[in-house]
């Protein structure tokens, strides 16, 4: 039995190939630890969302809404300030607990600024009078807030629902950080749904109740509420 000799440039390129091979695969096994490392760094808060989703799972507290309104002297966050603010929780469809309604105290030289809009709406329904009487600072407010949904709604994971509720959202980040930090960063803005009713489903549109446009808190998150129970009879609802 005879064997061919082997070409030389073979056994030049037999160690070269293996060589290719183990930097190949050492190279993987680095793009997969880096991938790893990224998925660390970007989910780096992994193990409060899994335990935020289970929470979620387990706790039906943290399916409720929490409505809140506020009022103020203006829609300037910066000179602005809040004139009254008031809240309640839903769960489902049916399932409401009325929260606080309170008013609280500004100065009356922020009162005289008002725009002429604040002054005629507020001095109509009484609010402007009953905010220089008033004793309440923004920080009790706050706190009776705060003991308020303490109670009914986990931390950080009901979203803030209302009409608009983005400006609302501001002004209470601002005067009342500890509350802003009670809700889920998510929102239920019922004036989009109202907004693509208008463009997409006119005819439901143009059945929605009339809002009595009262401009008081309490008053206003109600009137938000019921909006949103027809938009469910009428959309979510008939689609299931």
């Amino acid at each position: 039995l005879s064997v061919e000799p082997v070409e030389p440039r073979y056994l030049l390129w037999g160690p070269a190939f293996i060589t290719y091979i183990i930097i190949l695969r050492m190279s993987v096994q680095a793009s997969q630890k880096t991938s790893r490392y990224i998925r660390s760094v970007i989910f780096q808060n992994s193990d409060v969302r899994e335990h935020r989703s289970q929470t979620v799972m387990t706790d039906p507290k943290s399916m409720r809404l929490i409505w809140i309104d506020c009022e103020m002297t203006g829609l300037d966050i910066d000179n602005d300030r809040l004139m009254e603010i008031a809240c309640m929780v839903t769960e489902g469809d049916e399932n409401l607990t009325i929260g606080p309604n309170i008013i609280i105290h500004q100065d009356d030289v922020l009162l005289a600024n008002m725009n002429e809009w604040c002054k005629t709406q507020h001095g109509k329904t009484g609010l402007t009078e009953a905010v220089q009487q008033s004793t309440v600072t923004e920080k009790a407010a706050e706190k009776q807030m705060l003991e308020f949904l303490s109670l009914h709604t986990p931390p950080g994971l009901c979203p803030l629902a209302g009409n608009s509720i983005g400006r609302d959202r501001q002004f209470i980040e601002k005067y009342m950080p500890n509350l802003a930090k009670h809700f889920h960063y998510k929102s239920v803005d019922v004036t989009t749904i109202a907004e693509l009713c208008k463009r997409w489903l006119p005819d439901i549109a143009a059945n929605t109740p009339a809002k009595k446009e009262m401009h008081r808190a309490l008053d206003d998150i109600r009137e938000s509420r019921l909006q949103l129970l027809y938009y469910y009879d009428n959309i979510f609802k008939r689609n299931q």
